[in-house]
């Protein structure tokens, strides 16, 4: 469908219908507005159509709850799951409207939607955080089922030779520190929120009891393993699971990059997280329990729908997308303009460091949340500093000094 214009709609949105607990969506309306503001100036530049966000916000108009409801569903996280792989015509078309020739621009869009969007008619760029996240920045992953943008994003997918070059800064920052003794060989495991899009396999959550063979398989030839739970989820029964197979286990707070460093670890292991995607970069072994979420395809890797190509920080400038819409719009003249090189910025933005605090110690103001008051603070300062120099200067006044003098004590 052509928008008010006559040309294309091209819709950002995110996994609008994800619920963790009861009735709380909001979290993916905010992933939702963060792509729509990386992405809305380089598209409005690149075709001259204004992105549509859908949606900033619910209203009346849009009620998720009742769209569960007349689904037989419950708003939480079962019907979620229930509806990840599956998700009837119907409501994608209540909640995006015709989409027939639009272009969808998602935040982890789940295979069901990505699917209906398809049968409707749309062209779908799926959008993640790539696993790959020990680089001056983290940068995107982008999936789509459609050949014609597949061309496009093939030209921009960064060379894995890279991360190789990251890894080996962030080994050498790790050698200086003093090395943690620990029995070897060890196999980290690496723990995730338990309900998460990335632990959706054939319409359920996997489970610890779909592990227990994997898991006395894999963790069978180590002398020691080491637990590090997801910050957010210390308790799990995956880690309860492995603790009873009996091994010598140990619950670790040392940092994620500080352990898959450490020379007398052999492997990460995780039900499907990224953090094995990172291990070989590392010279150690990923082992997936389950599945691997995100298949990451580099500069050189044979095309694929259910890959995901690896996007630097080309998207940040028009150029990027003139190339991959080209085949699928008008387009404007290409400018040559190029992202200036600045690390951390996708950090910043997405207010996300996860474990690169331990690399980049300055990350650790950033995500404490001390640097949004650093502009305040250092007004405050500058005032106090500014009423002790008054003060010194009264205290050496010949009537006001001892007054001063005897409150300062007081004071203290």
């Amino acid at each position: 469908m052509a928008g008010p214009s006559g040309r294309p709609r091209i819709i950002v949105t995110g996994d609008v219908l994800r619920c963790v607990r009861r009735n709380e969506f909001y979290h993916q309306l905010a992933n939702a507005r963060w792509l729509h503001g990386l992405f809305e100036t380089p598209i409005l530049e690149a075709t001259g159509i204004a992105p549509e966000l859908v949606f900033s916000s619910f209203s009346d108009e849009v009620d998720i709850p009742k769209v569960y409801r007349e689904l037989g569903l419950a708003a939480d996280s079962s019907g979620w799951i229930q509806v990840f792989d599956n998700l009837p015509d119907a409501v994608t078309q209540r909640l995006y409207g015709d989409v027939d020739g639009a272009l969808v621009i998602g935040f982890e869009l789940p295979p069901g939607l990505t699917t209906s969007l398809t049968r409707l008619g749309a062209r779908v760029l799926n959008v993640g955080i790539h696993p790959v996240r020990f680089m001056d920045d983290i940068f995107l992953a982008i999936q789509t089922p459609d050949a014609l943008l597949t061309e496009g994003l093939a030209r921009h997918v960064m060379s894995e030779r890279l991360a190789h070059r990251a890894a080996g800064l962030v080994k050498a920052y790790q050698a200086k520190a003093p090395l943690k003794r620990i029995p070897a060989p060890v196999a980290v495991f690496a723990g995730q929120m338990p309900i998460d899009r990335s632990l959706i396999r054939d319409g359920r959550l996997v489970t610890a009891d779909d592990l227990k063979e994997k898991i006395e398989s894999t963790f069978g030839r180590f002398e020691t393993i080491l637990l590090k739970p997801h910050p957010l989820a210390t308790e799990n029964p995956v880690i309860d699971r492995i603790k009873a197979i009996g091994l010598a286990t140990q619950v670790t707070e040392l940092d994620f990059y500080e352990l898959i460093c450490h020379p007398d670890v052999a492997a990460i292991v995780a039900i499907s997280s990224g953090t094995c995607q990172e291990a070989p970069y590392f010279g150690k072994e990923g082992i997936h329990l389950s599945h691997c979420a995100t298949p990451c395809l580099w500069h050189g890797d044979s095309t694929g729908s259910e890959g995901w190509w690896s996007i630097y920080d080309d998207f940040l400038v028009p150029d990027f997308w003139r190339d991959v819409l080209n085949p699928i719009m008008k387009v404007t003249p290409a400018d040559g303009d190029r992202p200036s090189p600045k690390p951390n910025r996708l950090r910043i933005a997405l207010r996300e460091f996860w474990g690169y605090a331990g690399i980049d110690p300055k990350m650790l103001v950033m995500q404490s949340g001390v640097a949004p008051n650093l502009d305040r603070m250092r007004i405050e300062l500058a005032a106090l500093k500014r009423i002790r120099r008054l003060g010194e200067r009264m205290a050496r006044l010949p009537l006001l000094g001892p007054i001063v003098r005897a409150a300062a004590r007081h004071l203290r």
